[in-house]
């Protein structure tokens, strides 16, 4: 399902100049986002299409009104459903890495409310806005800004939206950049296969031995054990498993396969992979390993360490 955003703001043109072109904008082209700008002042019933007054109850400086906020609110709700309402404003909690994960996995329709002036009434916070937002502990003209990244954020980060939406779009805008999205992919996979083949390899041969099961059923069970920790404490090690799996990963498996492929010769690689086999792999193989496995795992290395992670 693809994310729904709706933006109030009293400056539609600024944000749609920013989030309909580059990265953002062809992921809406292919369905992947759908970001909506309304204009408050459509909402208001005066003739200057006032949006501010004095504060209800007095005070110093402008408020934008409660009624067009409500009416501009309450017609994306009835159009497009009811949202996570959020008012980006300075007394909210900062938004961060994890907030942006947080938000795209629990809601798929986000209205971004754009203040101005001193803020909203707060007649329309208590009775439309379900949390608030802040970029930080800095002056800006409006809310536009802090939609726009919350916005953009929604895609540009690490994880599938990364690796499935933002790194094809920068591949495919190079020459030959289809083939390099190809080799990528390949070295991903290969880099996950062998990654899973030297975890499990010692429990499942444990297993084998001890109660002389099969291999099949011995790799099964290794494997539903390991699928099953890692739901538990994925959340737990969530923080530095970024680091283990942008940095360290890649460099274990090209430092592994470069002691491997290019120290230990094609006689002694060939005579390692074909143990026990009943069947010899044919010379493609050290060719395949030496050249094509080395590189693009380099170049994941790098790409991960330019980007901060490829999902």
């Amino acid at each position: 399902m693809e994310m729904q955003i709706d933006i109030l703001t009293l400056f539609p043109e600024s944000v749609d100049a920013m989030l309909n072109v580059s990265i953002l904008g062809r992921a809406q082209e292919r369905g992947y986002i759908a970001i909506r700008t309304h204009q408050i002042r459509a909402y208001t019933t005066n003739k200057q299409m006032q949006v501010d007054d004095y504060p209800y109850g007095g005070g110093r400086g402008a408020v934008m009104q409660a009624d067009p906020l409500f009416r501009c609110w309450e017609h994306v709700v009835n159009t497009y459903g009811p949202g996570r309402t959020i008012f980006m404003s300075p007394c909210g909690r900062t938004f961060t890495q994890s907030v942006a994960r947080e938000l795209k996995a629990q809601y798929d329709h986000l209205i971004l409310v754009c203040g101005h002036y001193e803020g909203i009434d707060q007649r329309f916070i208590d009775a439309c806005v379900d949390e608030e937002l802040s970029m930080g502990d800095f002056v800006l003209t409006g809310g536009e800004i802090p939609a726009m990244a919350v916005a953009g954020q929604q895609l540009d980060q690490s994880g599938p939206g990364l690796m499935f939406i933002y790194l094809p779009n920068v591949l495919s805008t190079i020459p030959g950049g289809w083939l390099i999205l190809i080799l990528f992919f390949a070295a991903v996979i290969f880099a996950a296969l062998t990654s899973l083949v030297n975890l499990f390899e010692a429990p499942t041969a444990t297993l084998q031995e001890l109660f002389h099961l099969k291999r099949p059923a011995a790799a099964a069970i290794t494997g539903g054990a390991g699928i099953l920790v890692g739901l538990v404490i994925a959340p737990i090690v969530d923080p530095w498993m970024n680091i283990c799996s942008i940095y360290i990963c890649p460099l274990g498996a090209l430092l592994a396969a470069v002691m491997f492929f290019w120290i230990c010769g094609r006689q002694f690689v060939e005579e390692q992979v074909n143990l026990a086999r009943t069947r010899p792999l044919g010379p493609w193989f050290y060719p395949l390993g030496k050249y094509l496995f080395c590189g693009v795992t380099l170049a994941v290395l790098i790409l991960g360490s330019v980007m901060g992670g490829i999902g």
